[in-house]
C-alpha cells in the first residue's frame, strides 16, 4: 500500500514540477510557476522517501523469512487498531506473546493490519513468529494461515449470487 502512495506522490510531484517549469519557461517567472515547482519538488521527495521506507520494510521481512528463527507464541488477543481508519473501518491485529527461556523475558508481537476479524481462525492456535536471533524486537509474524479475504456473511462472495 505505501509503495503505491509513494509512486502516486512521486508521479504527482513530477507532473506538478513539469507544469511549473512549463509556466516558468512560457512566461516570465511568476508566483504560479514558482509555486508549482516548489510543490512538485516537495511531492517528489516525499514520494521517494515513502517508496524507500516500503522497500526497506519489504527487505527486512524477506530477510526474516529466510534467516529468522521460528518461535511459537501464545495468542494474547485479537485487537482492533484504532490508530488506523480507512473508509470508516479499523483493521484488526493479532497480538501474541513469547517467553525467552534463557532470560525469562517476555516479548509481545503484533501482526500487520488485517481487514477482517481473524478470531475464528486463531482460536486455540499458537502463532509462529520469525525473529532476528540477535534482536527479538525485529520480527515477522506468519499469518499465511488466514484466508486472503474475509468470507462474505451471506455466502455470495460479494457478487449477489452463490459461489
Amino acid at each position: 500500500m505505501s509503495r503505491r502512495v509513494g509512486w502516486a506522490l512521486a508521479w504527482g510531484g513530477m507532473l506538478s514540477l513539469a507544469a511549473g517549469a512549463a509556466c516558468w519557461g512560457w512566461v516570465r517567472p511568476t508566483w504560479v510557476g514558482v509555486l508549482l515547482c516548489a510543490t512538485g519538488s516537495a511531492e517528489c521527495v516525499a514520494g521517494l522517501f515513502v517508496m524507500r521506507g516500503a522497500a526497506r520494510a519489504r527487505a527486512r521481512a524477506d530477510w526474516l523469512q529466510r534467516f529468522g528463527r521460528i518461535v511459537s507464541t501464545d495468542l494474547q488477543a485479537v485487537a482492533l487498531c484504532r490508530a488506523v481508519r480507512v473508509n470508516g473501518r479499523h483493521p484488526y491485529r493479532i497480538v501474541s506473546r513469547w517467553k525467552r527461556a534463557s532470560t525469562g523475558r517476555y516479548y509481545t508481537f503484533e501482526s500487520g493490519n488485517i481487514w477482517f476479524d481473524p478470531s475464528p481462525y486463531v482460536e486455540g492456535r499458537s502463532i509462529h513468529v520469525r525473529i532476528d536471533p540477535n534482536n527479538p524486537r525485529r520480527y515477522w509474524m506468519d499469518i499465511s494461515f488466514l484466508p486472503d479475504r474475509a468470507p462474505e456473511p451471506d455466502g455470495t462472495g460479494g457478487k449477489g449470487h452463490p459461489r
